[in-house]
């Protein structure tokens, strides 16, 4: 944590004296954590941008801008960032037959580290995710295959087009005793919680990008739950307490 604290401070110190933007790699939702609330106050001078392009994106830059640059920080200010958007399309299907963990780990297989590209979004035809522009010539040319499936990947660069996409999730509704980490899983999975209180204590999950080992961890809205093995989920909304004392709570589970 020391370390990358550091590394935050060192963009503001070049940002400031050199009056020109410094920018992060793509940061994990426990990165940004630890940044907004390190980060709270900002220098004067400058003015902290993070990146947000698909709707509920999890992995964002962060860009420290000099106020001289206001007059270019519009509603189309990722054309400042370093980044491109690229699509993936298969070439034999009209339909994606891979799925996320498939696209990253080829991704991971081209030798590019996870810190220069963010969020990975799908739709019916198409997969699309951001990486740093100088990776991304790179990837066009050698990301030509996804597991077996022969793909095809270009530059879009329709920004509004590509902050309407959402990841795929299916809605639950249901209502919990408390909103401890257990309660919660045990809802979402549709389990014991024992198996619940196994997943937590051998560390297969993690709350915010966060390892978390504690059952009793007390969950937010819009925290965002991993179960190794089981998927990814979000705390959509915390409602009402019905008569009986129970929560009523909405969970998305991204497909």
């Amino acid at each position: 944590m020391k370390q990358f604290i550091n590394q935050i401070h060192e963009k503001i110190y070049r940002a400031h004296q050199c009056q020109y933007p410094e920018f992060t790699d793509f940061l994990d939702l426990h990165q940004l954590s630890i940044y907004r609330q390190t980060f709270k106050a900002m220098d004067d001078d400058l003015i902290a941008i993070e990146s947000h392009v698909f709707h509920d994106d999890e992995r964002r830059m962060i860009g420290f801008f000099p106020k001289t640059f206001l007059n270019y920080i519009e509603d189309d200010y990722m054309t400042l960032f370093p980044v491109v958007a690229i699509q993936v399309r298969t070439s034999d299907v009209s339909s994606i037959p891979f799925n996320h963990r498939d696209l990253l780990g080829s991704l991971l297989g081209q030798g590019v580290d996870r810190r220069l590209f963010g969020d990975i979004i799908f739709n019916e035809d198409a997969a699309y995710f951001l990486c740093h522009e100088r990776i991304g010539h790179l990837l066009i040319d050698q990301l030509l295959f996804v597991g077996h499936h022969a793909v095809t990947c270009s530059f879009i660069t329709d920004w509004n087009y590509l902050k309407s996409l959402a990841p795929k999730a299916r809605e639950i509704s249901t209502t919990v005793s408390s909103l401890r980490l257990d309660n919660i899983m045990k809802a979402m999975l549709n389990t014991s919680r024992t198996e619940c209180q196994h997943y937590i204590l051998k560390g297969s999950v993690r709350v915010n990008q966060e390892e978390i080992t504690k059952r009793h961890h007390v969950m937010n809205e819009k925290d965002i739950i991993s179960v190794r093995g089981k998927g990814k989920f979000k705390i959509q909304t915390i409602g009402n307490t019905t008569k009986k004392g129970r929560i009523w709570i909405t969970i998305l589970q991204y497909i």
